[in-house]
């Protein structure tokens, strides 16, 4: 009762300690974000501003009635309107609190953007661009993680248990050779083999974005609009999808085969063999939980990181996705992309982090609140 007693009040320190240190990080990023937003992109938003009045005044001038001092009028009252909306009308310190307040409550369709920015997504404002971004890169680059960590899991630890042999050699070579293939590049050679000269996968994905739309003005009955709608995905998403395998599985096979082998050889796995506990039961029971930890923080940080898309790759397979998004807005100095795209990324990593210390507490067995990894 007493230890029970003494554990509540440790998870209890690290529940508050956690909580604590997460409001001042979450704050903290939340001001630096603003800051490099509110200054650095002012000359921006303002081209952006009188671009749209210069607009708005030459259809004034176009139409017939309007006297010079009802168009000087009309100027004015958009020329608030406008400065208001992109937050130029304030001064830089109120700007800095504007921001950081709409990022701290994910008011993020408060964060202006550029409206002649063009997008292979649809959005009204940022934040709606960065999620539809996002969205595409979880269709391609989660589903391979997904995909990835279930075989390096059900591989790596069937590798293991065969160290030393052929197999474990093959896939030690294999997975080097893989190590040094950069995606980006092997996306050119896969691009141009199977799109060029062997005519199999479409050249350019951001096809897929075309061929849906098409699917919504058919009309077709909802079976039909569901499998052509997979099937479109499958065509476009093939070629990418077989490039992210063809550099990265046997890495992630090979890495788990070589946790399991290092953590088989601890002390606490000595005395299980001891024992004479089933070697099933060891791998499980023991070897397994405690590997557990570097698992689920690697997969947990790969899923976040497949949110982003890849920028280089995205853009050369033409994907429509977080990536592509981030890099159309660099070109475009679009910088409510910019900051909400990052800003998002950002808080998914960092509430991962956090949530690590709870994980690490229900997996590791070794672990104890409030005493950190027993000796």
């Amino acid at each position: 009762m007493k230890l029970m007693v003494q554990n509540m009040r440790g998870l209890g320190r690290v529940v508050v300690l956690t909580i604590v240190n997460f409001i001042i990080v979450f704050i903290s990023i939340a001001v630096i974000y603003s800051v490099i937003f509110s200054i650095y992109t002012y000359d921006r938003l303002k081209v952006l501003a009188e671009e749209e009045i210069r607009a708005y005044r030459q259809s004034l001038l176009q139409q017939r009635g309007l006297s010079p001092q009802a168009i000087k009028k009309l100027l004015e009252t958009y020329k608030e309107q406008v400065y208001e909306k992109y937050g130029l009308n304030l001064p830089v310190p109120f700007r800095i609190f504007y921001y950081t307040k709409c990022l701290i409550t994910f008011n993020l369709t408060g964060i202006p953007t550029g409206t002649n920015a063009v997008y292979p997504v649809s959005g009204n404002n940022a934040l709606e661009v960065t999620l539809n971004g996002m969205a595409r890169s979880a269709i391609l680059f989660t589903t391979a993680t997904i995909i990835a960590i279930v075989i390096d899991l059900l591989f790596g630890i069937k590798l293991a248990q065969r160290a030393g042999g052929l197999l474990d050699k093959i896939v030690a070579t294999i997975a080097m050779f893989q190590n040094s293939l950069p995606l980006w590049w092997t996306a050119l050679i896969m691009i141009m083999l199977f799109a060029y000269v062997i005519p199999i996968f479409p050249s350019k994905a951001e096809g897929v974005e075309v061929e849906i739309r098409r699917l919504k003005e058919l009309n077709l009955p909802f079976h039909e609009y569901i499998v052509r709608y997979l099937a479109a995905w499958i065509k476009y998403m093939s070629l990418p999808l077989i490039t992210i395998f063809m550099v990265s599985l046997l890495i992630g096979v090979y890495g788990m085969r070589t946790l399991v082998l290092i953590i088989s050889r601890e002390d606490f796995v000595t005395v299980a063999r001891a024992k004479g506990l089933p070697e099933r039961m060891i791998l499980y029971k023991h070897i397994l939980r405690a590997a557990s930890p570097p698992i689920v923080t690697s997969s947990l940080f790969s899923i976040i990181g497949s949110l982003g898309g890849a920028l280089i790759s995205e853009r050369i397979f033409h994907w429509p996705g977080a990536g592509f998004v981030f890099y159309l807005a660099l070109a475009q100095e679009d910088a409510g992309v910019l900051i909400v795209n990052t800003w998002v990324i950002t808080l998914l990593y960092l509430i991962a982090i956090f949530a690590l210390d709870f994980i690490y507490m229900l997996l590791d067995p070794r672990v104890r609140v409030g005493k950190g990894v027993e000796e």
